[in-house]
């Protein structure tokens, strides 16, 4: 005797064929399944360059995978925004020993001084300037707190 039966396909209601010895029964028809799949498109990881499986329909798709974001958040969280005032906010090295005073406007953020604190309390600042190459700052004017 035959252990076959018919169910529905959940999409579009066609009948789909199925084993009653079958533990997981598919919901929807090969057409259906097809067009399910086409909506999805893999794209690397702008920071690692790892594949990312990317539906079309996301408003948002992902520019970094789940591990880039994850080192990114901690690398925010060790150096996280202290803010001093409404305009004004602090980002701290990891270690202590390096912070960076930042000026906003609520769109853009331009760091305003560095400073080194040292193991014995005393700190030196540096107001950063045009001169600005990456995280090195040339000609600043110096200032002990």
């Amino acid at each position: 005797m035959s252990k076959w039966r018919t169910i529905a396909c959940e999409e579009c209601g066609t009948d789909i064929h199925v084993h009653e010895d079958w533990d997981n029964p598919p919901m929807f028809c090969q057409s259906c399944k097809a067009a399910h799949q086409a909506k999805w498109y893999d794209k690397r990881c702008e920071g690692c360059g790892a594949s990312m499986h990317i539906h079309r329909d996301w408003d948002n798709p992902p520019m970094f995978c789940q591990s880039c974001k994850a080192a990114h958040v901690a690398s925010l969280r060790r150096g996280q925004k202290q803010w001093v005032d409404k305009s004004h906010y602090r980002v701290t090295s990891a270690d202590g020993q390096k912070s960076w005073l930042y000026e906003t406007d609520g769109w853009t953020s331009t760091c305003i001084e560095v400073a080194d604190h040292y193991p014995d309390g005393t700190t030196v600042a540096y107001e950063a300037d045009s001169s600005i190459i990456g995280q090195l700052f040339h000609g600043g004017k110096r200032r002990r707190k």
